[in-house]
C-alpha cells in the first residue's frame, strides 16, 4: 500500500509540468498575433489550405490571455478592411507585400504556405 502511494505521489509530481505545459500558452504572445495576422492575409488571397493551421490558431486562442486574443482579433478585422479596399492591379499587388511582410516573421505554423505571386 505504502509502495503504490508512493509511486503516486511520485506520477502527480512528474506528470504537474506536463500538466502545465498542456494547458499554458505554446506561442509567445507576439508570434501567436504574428502567425494570425499572416493567416488573415493569406485567407483573404485564397481561402483553400489553411483549414489545420486556423485550427491550431483557434486552439492557441484558447490558451492565450485576453488582452492577446484581442489583440489577434483586431489585426485580423484590420487585414479584413485592407482586403475590402483592394480595388486595383496596383492595390492587390501593396496588399501581396503587405501580406508577405506580415508572414516573414511568422514562423513554422505558417509558413508552411506562404503568400506568392501566383496565388490568386
Amino acid at each position: 500500500m505504502r509502495f503504490a502511494s508512493a509511486l503516486t505521489a511520485i506520477a502527480a509530481v512528474a506528470a504537474a509540468p506536463l500538466l502545465v505545459a498542456a494547458n499554458g500558452p505554446h506561442m509567445q504572445p507576439e508570434a501567436f498575433v504574428s502567425a494570425v495576422r499572416c493567416t488573415a492575409f493569406q485567407s483573404a488571397e485564397a481561402s483553400d489550405g489553411l483549414g489545420a493551421v486556423k485550427y491550431q490558431l483557434n486552439t492557441e486562442l484558447r490558451r492565450q490571455s485576453a488582452p492577446v486574443a484581442a489583440e489577434a482579433a483586431a489585426a485580423v478585422r484590420e487585414v479584413a478592411a485592407r482586403a475590402d479596399g483592394v480595388r486595383s492591379a496596383e492595390d492587390v499587388a501593396i496588399f501581396r507585400k503587405e501580406g508577405i511582410a506580415a508572414c516573414a516573421g511568422a514562423g513554422e505554423m505558417v509558413a508552411r504556405r506562404s503568400l506568392s505571386a501566383g496565388d490568386v
